[in-house]
C-alpha cells in the first residue's frame, strides 16, 4: 500500500514538473508568478518518493536512479531560464524513460546524452527563430 501511494505521488510530481514547463512555454502571466513554488514541491515530491522507492528495491546503486537524479538536478538548476525550456523538457522525459525501462549504466548514458543533446538543440533553434525578424 506504501509503495503504492509513493508511486502515485511520484508520476504526480513528475507531471507537476510537466504541468509547470508547459506553463512557461504557453507564456500565461498568472500561473508563470507560481511556477517557483510549483516546481519546488513538484521537486521536493519527486526527491522524497524516489529515494523512497529507490531504497525499497535497494536501487541507490543503479545507473538509472542515478542519472535520473542527476537529471532532475540539472532541471531544477536551468529552471527559469527560458533558453532551457526544451532541454528541461527533454530531460524530464529521459528521466521518465529511465525510470521505466531501469537501463543498465551504458544504454542509461546513451538515453541521459540524446536527451540533453536533442533538448539543447531544440532549445537553441527555437531561441535562434524568435530572435529572426518577422517578415511582414
Amino acid at each position: 500500500m506504501i509503495r503504492s501511494v509513493a508511486l502515485f505521488t511520484h508520476v504526480v510530481g513528475m507531471l507537476v514538473l510537466f504541468i509547470g514547463i508547459a506553463f512557461e512555454y504557453l507564456g500565461l502571466e498568472r500561473p508563470q508568478k507560481k511556477l517557483p513554488r510549483v516546481y519546488g514541491i513538484a521537486f521536493a515530491t519527486l526527491l522524497v518518493s524516489g529515494m523512497y522507492l529507490a531504497r525499497q528495491i535497494g536501487a541507490f546503486d543503479l545507473a538509472f536512479v542515478r542519472l535520473g537524479l542527476g537529471l532532475m538536478v540539472l532541471i531544477g538548476i536551468l529552471g527559469g531560464l527560458r533558453v532551457a525550456l526544451f532541454m528541461r523538457a527533454a530531460m524530464g522525459l529521459a528521466a521518465v524513460y529511465l525510470m521505466i525501462d531501469k537501463p543498465l549504466l551504458s544504454p542509461s548514458l546513451v538515453v541521459t546524452g540524446v536527451a540533453v543533446a536533442a533538448g539543447l538543440t531544440i532549445s537553441l533553434l527555437s531561441t535562434a527563430a524568435s530572435r529572426r525578424p518577422s517578415v511582414s
